[in-house]
Formats: structure tokens, sequence, C-alpha cells
């Protein structure tokens, strides 16, 4: 079982963990923002399927297939404030907050990524298999639920060119064009900078039931769509369709 689809908007926000009341953004979805958007197609209840979409039960490859750009901006949030005094009417108060919106390069352009989506069926029960049969169904069909948001609800995406027909090779390469977690096999000091200009980010893996970070991972991307060189060798996911050949290590 394996498929790819693209998410694409014109603006996306995927608030940093760690930030407070100015909200940095993330250049790529984290792999939390990802398994929610999984749960919105799947119309699942909040916060119920993390155990699902767990590291030990899916495989994700994210490619940014796009260049990105920042901009920081400042929004207006209004606070309601019931019974207010001499006022038969709620009473509001409105603040402003700087957030760091993401766009393509271009404006006439879109921000894309491509998503690679591999279960771990081994590890998975009847009824799991179930589900995920259902999911891939939905995203054959364009059937995405809740709809598709690039981090916040006013930032409408759409879902387009699912592919579920997807060849699959193991091959020894330092080349990689997706996002890639820092491990035992890969680390910081094996990058090989030249032109590129990585980005490198601590991201949130996974909740428990508790919607508590349990896992954190360092990861880097390029974010000018150039891929990732590296100074050695590993074994990486040759994936390809009849429109692209990429290179993908899961996260």
């Amino acid at each position: 079982m394996l498929c790819s689809f693209e998410i694409v908007g014109k603006f996306a926000h995927w608030r940093k963990y760690d930030t407070n009341s100015s909200s940095l953004s993330y250049y790529f979805p984290t792999r939390t923002n990802l398994i929610g958007l999984l749960g919105s197609i799947l119309e699942l209840p909040r916060d119920s399927y993390y155990n699902l979409f767990g590291e030990d039960k899916l495989n994700i490859g994210l490619v940014i297939n796009s260049k990105l750009r920042k901009k920081m901006t400042v929004l207006n949030y209004r606070q309601n404030i019931p019974n207010a005094k001499f006022s038969n009417e709620d009473f509001y108060t409105y603040s402003q907050i700087k957030q760091e919106l993401l766009l393509p390069d271009f404006f006439d352009n879109q921000i894309n990524y491509r998503i690679y989506l591999k279960p771990i069926v081994e590890n998975l029960d009847e009824n799991e298999k179930i589900i995920y049969n259902n999911l891939f169904l939905r995203l054959k069909n364009g059937d995405i639920g809740y709809g598709i948001y690039l981090g916040q609800r006013q930032f409408r995406g759409d879902l387009i060119n699912f592919k579920g027909d997807l060849e699959v090779t193991m091959k020894e390469t330092n080349i990689i064009n997706s996002i890639i977690k820092f491990d035992g096999n890969i680390s910081e000091a094996d990058l090989n900078y030249g032109d590129h200009i990585y980005v490198i980010e601590n991201m949130p893996m996974n909740f428990n039931k508790n919607r508590e970070l349990s896992n954190i991972s360092t990861v880097a991307a390029n974010i000018n769509n150039t891929g990732i060189l590296l100074k050695k060798d590993v074994t990486a996911y040759e994936i390809k369709s009849v429109d692209y050949s990429e290179i993908v290590l899961f996260i």
C-alpha cells in the first residue's frame, strides 16, 4: 500500500509548537499537521486518530514542491467579554497579534506539497486496514471530508494529483527530494551545503491521548525545491509514477 497526493493553496501557516504571542510558522506541515489532515479527510473525532497514524503504523514522506517565502503580518483578534457593565449586549475587545505567513515565490503560483503515505501493514489490525483502505479510496475520489486547510481554517487548500499506481524500489543515493529526519543514519554533519539553503527544525511527530507531544524529531528541508544533497549515500525509496521520479525518506 503506497499512494501520493498533493495539497496546494495560496497561503499557509504551520504554527511552531514552541511559539508564543508572535505566531511563527514552519516552511512545511509537521507530521502532526499531516495526521490531523488525514483525520479531517476521514471525518474522525478530534484527538481520536493519534494511535491510528502513529510512527509504528504509517510512514509519511513529504516533498516541498514549490519555492517558498515568508511574510510577517498582523491579525486582529476579537475577544468576547459577556455581561459588560452598562450594556445588555456582549462587549468586544480587539488585540493585534503578529503572524508569519507562508507564500509561494510569486503570487501567481501556489504553495505545493507532495505527500506520500505508506502504511506499515504488518502492524495494522483488521479494522485499521479497513480504515486505511477507506482513506485511500477517499483520496482517490477527491472526497476530502471536512476539507483541506493549510494550517488554519482561513487558508483553504485543495487536494490534487492522487496516484496509487506507484513503482517503488530501494536505492543507494546521496540525493533526497523529501524532507529528512536526523536519526542514527543521518545527522546535520552529513548535509552537503554547497549552493543549497537548508532549514533545520524540531518537528512534532505525534501526540498522546491527552494531546501532549509524545515525540519530537529534528528534520531538514530545502525550501528552494532543489532537494537535499548528502555527503554520503543512504538507502532510500525511489518512487516513480508516469509523471515523475523522486527519492524519498519517510518520517
